[in-house]
């Protein structure tokens, strides 16, 4: 079964600028999705997201990333309301010489 993850132009601009921030560091953000199953696919649909903030997280290097996961909860009780489902988004950047 394919996965597919749809957002919207506008959810795809503020990921990409929390997830690229240009310091070369990498960064992560939650997202609640909507979700159908068909028989081929399931669809994930891109609700609402939520930028980990770059000072909440403890490490943040060009290959690693971690945060508490403190911030999860209200998180994942809004998705559970919706039988929704979560998907963490973070970065890993490639540079080639």
């Amino acid at each position: 079964m394919n996965t597919v993850l749809r957002l919207t132009g506008l959810q795809h601009k503020k990921l990409q600028q929390h997830i690229f921030p240009g310091d070369g560091f990498e960064a992560v953000a939650i997202a609640i999705c909507g979700r159908h199953s068909g028989n081929d696919r399931h669809i994930l649909t891109v609700q609402e997201i939520f930028p980990i903030p770059y000072e909440d997280c403890s490490i943040r290097t060009t290959m690693q990333i971690k945060w508490s996961t403190e911030k999860l909860l209200p998180i994942l009780e809004k998705a559970e309301k919706i039988n929704g489902a979560i998907v963490k988004i973070h970065s890993h950047l490639v540079y080639f010489n």
